[in-house]
């Protein structure tokens, strides 16, 4: 028996008492409290309240018997391709004694629940096998973890129910329907054997052109980027999955992607201090074990150490984080294999940098080679001296005390929340977030008087490229539209259409005497604002729903409606349909998080939604 199990049976009865007890004494509680279980909070503190928990005496039993090289291994998460473990990352769980493992669309993007839980249950078998010659390392469980953001990022499709993403939370304004939504989707990955989520997106949206973020972010107010992300940790971390908030100091003024070269942002430290930083002190406040960083170029928190030093490399930097989250919190890289830093720096230079300056736990994206490199070459400095033991122990003490907190180690007190079906909470998000920011009284729309619609869509296969993963229910607007008024005619469009698609689309809405149509990033797309002008031609009302970012309004011109789910995701889809034709007293109640010129700040609501009161049935 390892020391990982003889500890694990000596705590489990001790904490079924405990569980049992308790959870008794909170159903008959609950009882008294109407609503309890959608609104009210936990009624103990969880142990990720305040960070991560102390360490227990297995942390330190473990840590003492690690070997340098298990060390280094427990400071690495790996990746693999497939949807099937390989014989690389069972090597490098094996030899390398690596601490994570990270999974991306292509191990669980398709799939039922049972083959990822057998997935996540194979990596870690593998993991908890002693190791050495004579089997001198203990196993010791794997931190698994993926980026279920929600919206356009989302790595568990067909296993997991598929939210709209944190622009439309913002939109909701709401902190219950956030918390519950975190809670979840946290309980869906906990069943799945997946125990930390990269998330939530704390970078505040302050560039609409933006490539990398846009509706990742809860929205444009930091101080409502920090409320709702606060939720979202204790939501996450009390159904008992790590929180782990991105990308700081702030990824939200960008306009390079991160992933292909390094972004610069000059901001004076009154900017970061009243734009930036406030989320993620809100949320060290709220408890989240881990704060993952950007490679970001920010001169600021990097003057002295040359230019061009991206602040996840930057040791002055990542000290200002440290203070930032104290000795209770991971401080997590973000991939190292991205194009800001591997073309100056190199995968393995990248992670020696990180590590040296302060980063606890190093992320791999698919190269076992670096990976190995890496492992050797930090293993190396540690035994040369350059790196003292002592740094490496304190980040390897907080990585056990998260695998700790999250029962991989010693037992926890069980999930007291009441759960809810996620598919009821994906619907809620989804409707409450429907926004409506202009309507000619064309609004809702009244089947009798509209027996035929054209719908003007973007063909999901040009998507594919945008969204990380493309629904894997194949859902478009026109399904949605269909299952409420089954005239309709549909023509598919690409991102940029051509004159031909243009020309196709203007007809069918002529034939029709009414269209509505999805746009998606049309400022990104000179010829999606084309497409609106062949539209007007046909002298129709035009009815616009952006199926991404609300910054398409701006480019949209002269149309009769205008309404965004901030969302392709299905329950997003059915939410804007149900909007547009007023079904079940759906209304567009959602605010804008972001702003759309002087006349639409931040919070912007339609001011009247009198039309609505009298549904369809």
């Amino acid at each position: 028996m390892t020391l990982v199990s003889t500890f694990r049976s000596r705590t489990s009865r001790l904490w079924r008492v405990f569980s049992s007890a308790f959870l008794c004494a909170l159903i008959a509680g609950a009882t008294a409290l109407p609503g309890w279980a959608q609104e009210a909070p936990s009624p103990t503190p969880r142990p990720l309240d305040k960070g991560l928990p102390p360490a227990s005496p297995i942390v330190d039993q473990l840590l003492q018997r690690l070997s340098l090289e298990a060390k280094v291994g427990q400071i690495m998460v790996v990746a693999f391709s497939g949807d099937t473990p390989t014989s690389e990352v069972f090597g490098l769980i094996g030899s390398q004694r690596v601490g994570g493992v990270i999974l991306f669309q292509d191990n669980v993007g398709r799939g039922s629940p049972e083959r990822v839980r057998s997935m996540t249950d194979a990596l870690q078998s593998r993991a908890r096998a002693p190791q050495g010659g004579q089997g001198t390392d203990p196993g010791v469980p794997l931190l698994i973890a993926v980026d279920q953001e929600g919206g356009p990022v989302v790595r568990v499709g067909e296993a997991a129910t598929l939210f709209p993403g944190a622009m439309a939370l913002g939109a909701s304004a709401s902190e219950s329907l956030v918390m519950r939504s975190a809670s979840a989707v946290a309980r869906e990955l906990r069943s799945l054997g997946i125990n930390v989520n990269l998330g939530p997106v704390v970078d505040v949206n302050s560039n609409p052109q933006n490539p990398v973020i846009g509706t990742r972010s809860f929205g444009a107010d930091p101080a409502m980027v920090g409320r709702l992300a606060s939720a979202a940790i204790r939501g996450q971390q009390r159904a008992g999955v790590l929180a782990i908030a991105k990308h700081w100091p702030g990824h939200g003024d960008a306009d390079v992607d991160s992933h292909l070269s390094l972004p610069l942002l000059a901001l004076n430290r009154s900017r970061l201090d009243t734009v930036e930083s406030p989320p993620f002190r809100a949320a060290v406040e709220a408890g989240v074990a881990g704060i993952m960083t950007a490679h970001l170029d920010v001169p600021v928190l990097t003057a002295g150490e040359g230019a061009n030093m991206p602040v996840s490399l930057s040791p002055k930097a990542l000290a200002e984080l440290r203070a930032l989250v104290g000795e209770d919190r991971l401080i997590v890289s973000d991939d190292l294999e991205m194009g800001a830093i591997v073309q100056r720096f190199g995968t393995a230079g990248s992670a020696l940098r990180a590590f040296s300056g302060g980063s606890d736990l190093l992320l791999f994206r698919r190269d076992a080679v670096q990976a190995r490199r890496a492992h050797s070459e930090i293993v190396a400095a540690v035994r040369s001296g350059s790196i003292p033991m002592a740094r490496l122990d304190a980040s390897v003490r907080r990585v056990l005390r998260a695998k700790d907190a999250v029962g991989l180690l010693s037992d926890v007190p069980g999930d007291m929340d009441v759960p809810e079906a996620p598919e009821i909470v994906a619907s809620d998000v989804a409707q409450q977030a429907v926004t409506l920011i202009q309507d000619g009284q064309v609004l809702p729309l009244r089947s009798d008087d509209h027996p035929r619609i054209c719908v003007v869509q973007p063909r999901l296969r040009e998507i594919a490229g945008q969204e990380i993963v493309v629904p894997v229910t194949g859902a478009t607007l026109a399904d949605a539209v269909r299952a409420i008024h089954p005239g309709i005619q549909v023509v598919e469009v690409g991102l940029d259409p051509p004159r031909p698609e243009r020309l196709a689309a203007s007809e069918c809405a002529r034939a029709a005497g009414l269209v509505i149509v999805g746009t998606y990033n049309a400022g990104m797309f000179a010829s999606q604002p084309i497409l609106l002008d062949a539209l007007r031609l046909a002298d129709v009302p035009i009815i616009v729903v952006a199926l991404r970012l609300p910054y398409d309004f701006s480019v949209a011109g002269a149309i009769d409606a205008f309404v965004t789910g901030y969302s392709m995701r299905p329950a997003s889809l059915q939410a804007v349909a149900r909007t547009i034709f007023g079904v079940s007293g759906a209304a567009p109640t959602g605010r804008l998080p972001v702003p759309l010129g002087k006349a639409y700040p931040v919070g912007y609501q339609y001011p009247t939604l009198d039309a609505w009161l009298f549904p369809q049935p």
